[in-house]
């Protein structure tokens, strides 16, 4: 019996010294992975790092709602690509940068508002718009819509990482953001079950919702046009930009990229300015692009083209605006 103790023991201690090497090889192997699911310990301590909201929940500094200092207010909204996912300072997000040489050249006569928050859609843009946006009497909204912005939460359910162990979710959900070796095995095997055994993939599921008979694309014009016909009715001018689809390879992003441009067909009669980000990166190489291998949410660099080649497109309607305000302000 002694012996039998001991040889469990044993095993059960050095089962423990393993996976504490384990560990330790992973958080330096995977220190800089960051998930575009936003899981994952290294994307914990990113988050714990870089983000920082406001007592509004907003990544952004304070706002009020009341325009004291009578500004052209800019409402930004969008899901993590405008949240700023895998991105240090939210000053480096292109509306960001858009606003800041707006300022540049107009003697700070913008603000810019961000409201976006990660895993939203088009039906949560309009709510939070029309609850939240309009407080700030915003007389531009920059709606930033990107290529998963149909999804529906059953569609996402899907593609949920498997559960690897008879353990409570609570147990799951601690383990998969804090143990680089739990989340190393985790999505790994996540991973090649949806390379091989799933019988569709997240992509190829929303691809099949881009036409005219789906009731999950009907449904994203119809919120849209709620949003055009809202920001009318108030005198906002809405720019929507066509964020870029950024995959590790170039047949997803074009194919990606059909489905963007029949969104901009459907909706470029009902928006004041509608750009698409997505023509500049065709072709381009996603490690310049991206976040991380397994994140292909826009990095700064990314962001950087999005604005510079944004901010010719939408100058002259906000120089119209700056000098109209000027105009107004002299006694």
């Amino acid at each position: 019996m002694k012996k039998f103790l001991f040889r469990i023991t044993t095993l059960i201690l050095v089962f423990l010294f393993a996976a504490f090497l384990g560990e330790l090889y992973m958080r330096i192997v995977l220190k800089n992975e960051l998930n575009a699911n936003g899981i994952g310990p290294a994307t914990a301590e990113f988050n714990s790092r870089y983000v920082q909201l406001n007592s509004k929940g907003q990544r952004d500094c304070e706002h009020e709602y009341e325009n004291k200092e009578k500004k052209i207010r800019i409402v930004g909204i969008g899901d993590s690509y405008h949240f700023g996912a895998g991105i240090k300072n939210i000053n480096d997000l292109y509306f960001m940068k858009l606003a800041s040489e707006l300022n540049e050249k107009f003697d700070s006569s913008f603000e810019i508002i961000n409201i976006s928050k990660g895993g939203w859609n088009i039906a949560k843009y309009y709510q939070m718009l029309t609850t939240e946006g309009i407080k700030y009497s915003p007389d531009f909204v920059i709606l930033g819509i990107v290529f998963n912005d149909i999804e529906t939460p059953d569609m996402y359910s899907q593609f949920t990482p498997l559960k690897l162990f008879f353990i409570s979710d609570r147990v799951e959900w601690f383990l998969r953001n804090n143990s680089y070796l739990y989340y190393s095995i985790e999505s790994r095997i996540t991973r090649i079950y949806d390379t091989y055994f799933r019988k569709t993939d997240y992509v190829g599921l929303l691809v099949s919702q881009y036409n005219d008979n789906s009731p999950v694309f009907k449904g994203f014009i119809e919120y849209f046009d709620k949003i055009s016909e809202f920001c009318k009715s108030r005198n906002i001018k809405l720019i929507t930009v066509l964020l870029p689809c950024i995959a590790q390879r170039d047949e997803d992003m074009k194919i990606m990229n059909k489905c963007v441009l029949q969104i901009k067909n459907k909706v470029e009669n009902k928006t004041d300015i509608i750009f698409d980000a997505n023509t500049i990166f065709l072709g381009c190489d996603y490690r310049k692009y991206s976040v991380s291998e397994y994140d292909m949410h826009p990095n700064e660099a990314a962001n950087k083209e999005i604005a510079d080649s944004l901010y010719p497109a939408v100058l002259p309607v906000f120089e119209r605006a700056a000098v109209r305000r000027k105009s107004v302000q002299i006694p």
